[in-house]
């Protein structure tokens, strides 16, 4: 479950670093829409394997962007 965790976490990170890139790709890494992506499969992918996307968020600092798209694509 620990590793869930660090993904999110950077997941997060990722997407708050790159919340003003507006889709476009900065400095090699995914875009905006990218991340936003992966928080939603993350999500879907969650749910389907039975986990708690509180605890796979837990540790996390805040409530992201990524943590709601990840809880909107796990209860559709």
């Amino acid at each position: 479950m620990a590793s869930y965790s660090v993904v999110a976490a950077e997941a997060g990170d990722r997407e708050a670093a790159n919340a003003n890139s507006s889709g476009q790709q900065s400095m090699g890494g995914p875009t905006q829409d990218e991340v936003q992506a992966m928080c939603q499969l993350l999500g879907a992918v969650a749910v389907k394997q039975g986990l708690d996307l509180d605890k796979v968020f837990e540790g996390a600092p805040a409530t992201t962007d990524c943590q709601d798209a990840a809880r909107q694509a796990a209860n559709p």
